[in-house]
């Protein structure tokens, strides 16, 4: 059986950022071993998110739109997903990754969920991961 993969997430509680539909979001920390990038959630005092602690998730294709992404296990839903998306409005419980921060998001999110899919050993549906959460 192959290793589980791990990403770390941490989550940045005074980093709150508003996108241009008024939408406030909290920056986060995503790394994969010793690579790292920005991320952003959506409100989380006020969405359902991930708590802090260990969580499953697994490597699939979005049955919304066909994309990749990695949907975590929740005991309250099971719609909290990594996928891409650049600003808080595009996003409810789910963290979405970029390459740098923008003032109200991230950007490149696409090219950092292929890299953090490079970091993880590459993409493959069914795949299963672990996220560690954690807040500062």
């Amino acid at each position: 059986m192959a290793d589980v993969k791990i990403l770390k997430y941490e989550r940045h509680l005074k980093e709150k950022i508003v996108d241009s539909k008024n939408i406030k979001g909290t920056r986060g920390t995503l790394t994969v071993g010793g690579n790292k990038w920005p991320a952003i959630e959506r409100d989380p005092s006020r969405y359902v998110h991930l708590a802090p602690g260990t969580h499953e998730g697994t490597m699939e294709y979005r049955p919304k739109n066909g994309k990749q992404c990695i949907r975590f296990t929740h005991p309250k839903t099971d719609n909290i997903l990594m996928h891409v998306a650049n600003y808080p409005h595009e996003i409810t419980g789910c963290i979405a990754p970029g390459t740098e921060q923008w003032s109200g998001g991230v950007g490149y999110s696409d090219n950092a969920l292929k890299a953090i899919f490079t970091s993880l050993g590459g993409f493959s549906a069914g795949t299963k991961v672990k996220i560690i959460v954690s807040e500062s």
